[in-house]
This record gives structure tokens, C-alpha cells and sequence, in this order.
């Protein structure tokens, strides 16, 4: 697996981004009433976890508390 910048935030990714259009995408198709599209901004798929809200939505959509 090949290194490379991402062409949005120019940071250094393992994994390139997916287009935050495509998650928009799938959103607007999913058939769910129960839904929610969670932006995390300047997060990338190996960073993830580093972000407060996205510990707190997925505890959230998990029902867990980590207390």
C-alpha cells in the first residue's frame, strides 16, 4: 500500500479519503427513518477515534457507556 497526500487537506494518508459526497450519497439512499450523517470534520479513516464526537456518536448509536 502506496502512501500519498490527501488532495483535500493535504495531510499524509495510508488510505485516500472517500469523498464526504459519497457518504451523502448513501445517506439520502438509505431507506432508514432512523438516521444520522456525521461530519467529523478534518478526521480521516485512520484518525478517527482521536475525535471527542466521534467517540460520542458511536457510543451513542452503540447505547454503551464507557463511564
Amino acid at each position: 500500500m502506496e502512501n500519498s497526500n490527501c488532495r483535500q487537506c493535504g495531510r499524509m494518508n495510508v488510505v485516500n479519503h472517500t469523498p464526504f459526497s459519497m457518504a451523502e450519497e448513501l445517506y439520502i439512499e438509505s431507506a432508514s427513518a432512523e438516521k444520522e450523517l456525521v461530519k467529523i470534520e478534518r478526521g480521516t479513516h485512520n484518525d478517527l477515534p482521536n475525535f471527542e464526537n466521534y467517540r460520542r456518536v458511536l457510543t451513542d448509536f452503540l447505547g454503551t457507556d464507557r463511564d
